[in-house]
């Protein structure tokens, strides 16, 4: 009698401890095959999904792993996968903490995005003849051109500026066509990044 309560107990606990640690994503090679940073997703459960909204890590086989919520309610990430290996991951209840140093601060009149090595300055409203980039942050810390609509300037052309060696493409303005920017309703002279 003693014996099957011990082994009823550890049997109960066993079941709860393998449930607590179940992988919340599985991924398996099939096909013998390296795959080298690979996108992959997974649909969320509402369970998943209460996770991400808490900001919760997730956990794969070498730590912590960075994760993105896309279109349709999936959970993108990066991952490597040797040939038929199989990959874990899960949820934890702790926060995850960000590996970037980046930086969104707002203005009444801009949003400044930037990290340790770049920065964009862009408008909230625009304004007559000016373009929605402010400015960037070159890595010397200096912040430098802004963008304008070509279409308002006589003859197309647009105002042009040099700001330090250059290094940057915009560093040295003029005019840059810019395949998207019509259906922005930029002209035919294209846009102007200065």
């Amino acid at each position: 009698m003693h014996f099957r309560i011990v082994l009823s107990c550890t049997l109960l606990f066993s079941a709860v401890l393998v449930s607590a640690q179940a992988p919340d994503f599985q991924v398996r090679d099939y096909l013998k095959r390296t795959w080298t940073n690979e996108r992959i997703f997974f649909p969320l459960t509402p369970a998943q999904r209460a996770h991400v909204k808490a900001g919760h890590a997730l956990e794969g086989p070498e730590g912590p792993v960075s994760y993105q919520l896309g279109a349709g309610d999936r959970l993108y990430l990066l991952t490597d996968l040797a040939p038929f290996e199989t990959r874990a991951f899960r949820f934890t209840n702790d926060r995850a903490k960000p590996e970037s140093d980046l930086k969104v601060e707002e203005t009444a009149d801009a949003i400044r995005i930037s990290n340790g090595l770049t920065g964009i300055l862009l408008a909230k409203r625009l304004t007559d003849g000016g373009g929605p980039i402010q400015g960037v942050r070159l890595q010397s810390g200096k912040w430098a051109g802004g963008s304008a609509d070509c279409r308002l300037y006589r003859g197309g052309g647009c105002p042009r500026t040099r700001v330090g060696g250059g290094a940057l493409p915009g560093d040295v303005g003029g005019r840059r066509r810019l395949g998207a920017a019509r259906a922005a309703g930029c002209s035919r002279a294209g846009c102007a990044i200065r």
